[in-house]
């Protein structure tokens, strides 16, 4: 009995690291994200795709396909770099990563899913209110460089 006890609690310690490791986000991909990003307005998607690592098959010309349906801004100057966010959605961690920057909820942004927080294994396309309304719901955030709208000075007049 005590042999099957201490094999139950081995088993369950074992389960409960595992299922922590799974909620644990590579930072990383944070940044890979932003630079697909950048690789994608410069219209390098197999760049882009190298830098994201997918666990799965995506072609560039997919990938091409949905940046010019969904990310069009991404092709009218220079994209943002500096703000992005993840968050824990479900078993998965959802980053995103705005297109320009998010001074209004209709901005795009390119958003990329990682069921182990490893590796990127789909993406799709949002809207900042979108994003805003997600990740506010979640218990686990990761911002980088939170956008902050430029902050009026007042100066006293001499």
């Amino acid at each position: 009995m005590r042999r099957i006890a201490v094999w139950l609690l081995a088993l369950a310690l074992l389960f409960g690291i595992a299922a922590r490791a799974a909620e644990d986000l590579d930072t990383g991909l944070i940044k890979d994200a932003k630079q697909a990003l950048t690789l994608i307005s410069y219209g390098e998607y197999k760049k882009a795709l190298k830098k994201l690592d997918f666990s799965g098959e995506v072609s560039s010309k997919k990938l091409k396909s949905f940046a010019e349906e969904n990310l069009s801004d991404a092709f009218l100057g220079e994209v943002q770099t500096d703000v992005a966010v993840a968050w824990k959605s479900g078993d998965s961690w959802i980053v995103a990563v705005p297109v320009e920057e998010p001074s209004y909820r209709g901005v795009q942004v390119f958003a990329l899913r990682s069921k182990d927080g490893k590796q990127f294994d789909a993406y799709k396309a949002m809207t900042w209110g979108d994003v805003l309304a997600e990740c506010g719901g979640s218990d686990s955030v990761i911002w980088k460089n939170a956008y902050e709208p430029e902050a009026l000075t007042i100066v006293a007049d001499e």
